[in-house]
């Protein structure tokens, strides 16, 4: 059966700030204090796994050398637990946002309020898809308040910024020119929503569609009265053990779902070989 939760402790912000505390001996530079660090540290902000800081103000904050600061950073890179834009000052903590979902549809409305307050980079839109398909997995309502709260594209919002500061910048004349596209108000379709999945860097080195296949397949023997949803699928993703041999799944490592072998996970495929999950049409 399904893996229980992980335990967890909440720590306040306020802990990086006490004088008891920073009286104690500090982290010495690592992968692993660092990581914490960006986890639970002081610079963390409304959005799980975004922050916005330069390497700088962090290794100072820490009392630890740039070069320090930098190597410790890329033992997490190289893991693929965290990515940074510098020059823009963006940092990604990749698997923040399944451990810190949103408990209710207003939070992501929060989250959109502080969205457009991030600098504008490639790494943002890259988590601007991440936030997507993670909401729109949770249900109907969570989608919606993404839908609502995060409404304009990053190209729309640099569009209208450049025409708004009146610069007369070529981006600016451009986008009084084109047409907006009418913003979605409800969840992407099943087969758009798993597509999503399959290039989101949370779940880089699983196989999606097998997942699934072993998601259902786990349902049929233990919960036959429920169906696959979105919401079980996120969590089911988010306890998978991931393959030793990178994104292409080569050489897994043995999976703990087991007596799930021999099933037949082609078992509610569509004639092209897709998923077909509950509600769908």
């Amino acid at each position: 059966m399904l893996a229980p939760k992980s335990p967890y402790r909440r720590i306040g912000l306020g802990i990086w700030a006490s004088e008891r505390f920073r009286r104690l001996s500090p982290l010495p530079p690592s992968g692993q204090s660092l990581f914490l660090y960006l986890c639970c540290g002081p610079f963390t902000g409304t959005i799980p796994g975004l922050i916005v800081a330069g390497e700088a103000a962090m290794a100072e904050e820490r009392g630890w050398s740039l070069k320090a600061f930098r190597e410790a950073f890329v033992e997490a890179f190289r893991e693929g637990m965290v990515e940074a834009d510098w020059e823009a000052r963006v940092i990604i903590v990749w698997k923040a946002l399944p451990h810190n979902p949103p408990a209710n549809p207003n939070v992501v409305k929060a989250w959109g309020k502080a969205w457009n307050a991030i600098p504008s980079c490639a790494l943002k839109s890259k988590y601007y898809q991440h936030i997507k398909a993670f909401t729109e997995g949770l249900g109907e309502a969570f989608g919606k308040a993404f839908a609502e709260a995060f409404g304009e594209t990053e190209a729309e919002a640099e569009a209208e910024a450049g025409t708004e500061a009146g610069l007369g910048s070529e981006a600016g004349r451009i986008a009084e020119k084109t047409p907006r596209p009418a913003r979605r108000t409800t969840p992407t379709s099943d087969a758009e929503w798993i597509t999503g999945l399959k290039v989101n860097p949370t779940y880089s080195g699983l196989d999606i569609d097998r997942e699934i296949g072993k998601a259902s397949a786990w349902l049929e023997a233990n919960r036959p009265q429920r169906k696959v949803t979105r919401p079980f699928i996120i969590n089911w993703l988010n306890r998978a053990e991931k393959p030793l041999g990178g994104s292409n799944g080569t050489d897994p490592k043995p999976s703990r779902w087991t007596g799930l072998a021999e099933k037949d996970y082609t078992k509610g495929l569509d004639e092209h070989g897709r998923i077909k999950l509950a509600g769908s049409s």
